[in-house]
Formats: structure tokens, C-alpha cells, sequence
């Protein structure tokens, strides 16, 4: 039997899901076990991350071959230890700061990991790429949304405005971009 390896703490949650749905942070074997239960009822493929700690960021991406960082969005959860299920979803769950409170250095190479990030893996149209400013200082690419909420409250619709984009005008350019 191999040896197991895992370092706690750590992230554990099913490679397909969105909204954070069968995530668990852990601390101990034990949780290391119920959370394994727990993303297995969501995919039979899991993920086991390092627990990272730090500010977490979103950067909405806008494009095509021409793609574009909409401003970085910080989000404070305030239901659970990390924007889960309910921190999303929950009014008052979070704080959703735009622009994110980090320096205008951390700002454009958070901005320009997205927009590669996007390329790299030939998204179309629209992405999200979210972060963990590691120690504050550091930004580590989590993982990238290819279709990312778009309800008017959503992350992607709120970097628009702050951009300057209505939500019509949005969702014109969402529909044009993927017409390329």
C-alpha cells in the first residue's frame, strides 16, 4: 500500500465542481478522511491542494486573442473560513471589494496571470481566474472559471462595472466574443 503522503493542513474537493461544493478545509487525518467522503459524492476524481493562506482575489477576463483584465476583485468571506457554498450564496456572506485593497504592482501581475492563464488554456469570450495572495504578497492561481457567474450580483458582472461596463453591455460583448 503507498505511503500517504499528504501535508496537512490542506484544500480537498472534487475536480468538477463550481460554488465550492464538496471543498473542506483540513486539518487532521480524521478530517482528511470525511472530506475525501465528501468529495466523492461530488466526482470520483478529487483534489488535494496545499492550504494556502492570504487574501483571496478574482480577476475577470474579457476576450479573445485581444483579452483584457477587468479590476481585481478581493473577497472577504465572513460565513466560513473561505468563500465557500454559503459565503457565496448567502447574504452578508461576504465582502466583495473592488478594486482590491493590494498595491498597483500586485494589481498588474494578477491582472497579466489572468489574462496568460486565459490564453493558455484557449478560453473563449470570458474567464475568471481566482487567487491566494500567499503571505500577502505572493498571488497563486487556484484555478480558472471558463464560465463564470453572470447573474447582475455575480464577481464578473461587478468588475464590469467597476470597468465601466453596464451589465447590457456586458453580456453584448460576452455574445460578440463568442461569435469570433
Amino acid at each position: 500500500m503507498p505511503k500517504d503522503t499528504t501535508k496537512l493542513p490542506c484544500f480537498v474537493k472534487p475536480h468538477n465542481q463550481g460554488s465550492s461544493i464538496g471543498a473542506s478545509i483540513v486539518r487532521n487525518k480524521t478530517e482528511l478522511a470525511r472530506a475525501i467522503k465528501i468529495a466523492r459524492r461530488y466526482s470520483d476524481k478529487i483534489l488535494i491542494e496545499e492550504y494556502l493562506v492570504g487574501k483571496e482575489l478574482t480577476c475577470a477576463v474579457l476576450g479573445n486573442e485581444e483579452a483584457i483584465a477587468l479590476p481585481v476583485i478581493e473577497i472577504v468571506p465572513k460565513k466560513g473560513e473561505f468563500f465557500d457554498y454559503e459565503s457565496k450564496y448567502t447574504e452578508s456572506g461576504s465582502d466583495e471589494i473592488v478594486p482590491a485593497r493590494i498595491p498597483k504592482r500586485l494589481t498588474k501581475v494578477v491582472q497579466e496571470l489572468s489574462i496568460k492563464v486565459h490564453k493558455a488554456i484557449g478560453a473563449k469570450g470570458f474567464s475568471r481566474v481566482d487567487f491566494i495572495l500567499k503571505e500577502n504578497k505572493y498571488p497563486v492561481i487556484l484555478e480558472i472559471n471558463t464560465i463564470p457567474g453572470l447573474t447582475p450580483m455575480s464577481l464578473f458582472p461587478k468588475a464590469a462595472r467597476a470597468y465601466g461596463l453596464s451589465y447590457s453591455e456586458l453580456l453584448d460583448d460576452i455574445l460578440r466574443l463568442g461569435g469570433e
